[in-house]
């Protein structure tokens, strides 16, 4: 499922008719750029589906994952140290959310070195305020286009800066300062 609905893009932003599938690939390739880049602001999945993380043990019974989106657990596996492989750990994790903040719970205490959990995170129906955020995106790379109707606003059809091997939008750039702010309350808790 992707982040905002291309026929929703087409008519609702872009007046475009939904018979008009000339640009329909370039909006599914801005779409995703839209949800990677909502997903690095919130350093989180934002659209479910299933992730690997790795974190570090301690000697609670919470296990700290940051995450502020939903989660379902799939499989935990530890090791001691890096050297070792890891094992499946069975029926001792639960996903548990403290003040919105997702947590590994176990009857023990997480010891291991190191824990690798699988588990899907994100939202099965994403909300309004980024799926509102998503359709800005890729509104504003449209009008950033040679596509749009009288071609670039911005008099050119891409605009980029590459520094150390990567190359970023500044349609994105600036869009990004727009959308920030309202995304905050998504964004993954980092200490």
């Amino acid at each position: 499922m992707p982040i905002c609905s291309r026929a929703v893009l087409k008519q609702d932003y872009l007046n475009i008719p939904a018979s008009d599938n000339s640009l329909d690939k370039t909006f599914d390739r801005w779409i995703t750029i839209a949800e990677n880049e909502i997903e690095d602001i919130c350093g989180q999945s934002i659209v479910a589906k299933q992730c690997t993380y790795y974190v570090r043990g301690t000697t609670d019974h919470l296990l700290w994952l940051g995450l502020t989106v939903p989660m379902t657990l799939v499989s935990v596996a530890s090791r001691a140290n890096m050297t070792e492989d890891f094992a499946p750990i069975t029926g001792t994790a639960s996903v548990v959310s403290v003040d919105g903040v997702q947590h590994l719970a176990t009857t023990g205490t997480w010891t291991a070195a190191e824990y690798r959990i699988v588990a899907t995170t994100g939202y099965a129906t994403v909300p309004n305020v980024i799926e509102l955020c998503a359709y800005e995106l890729v509104t504003e790379l449209y009008f950033a286009s040679a596509f749009a109707p009288g071609g670039s606003r911005f008099g050119v059809s891409a605009i980029t800066d590459s520094a150390g091997g990567v190359s970023v939008s500044k349609t994105i750039t600036s869009a990004r300062a727009k959308i920030e702010p309202r995304l905050r309350p998504y964004r993954r808790i980092v200490i």
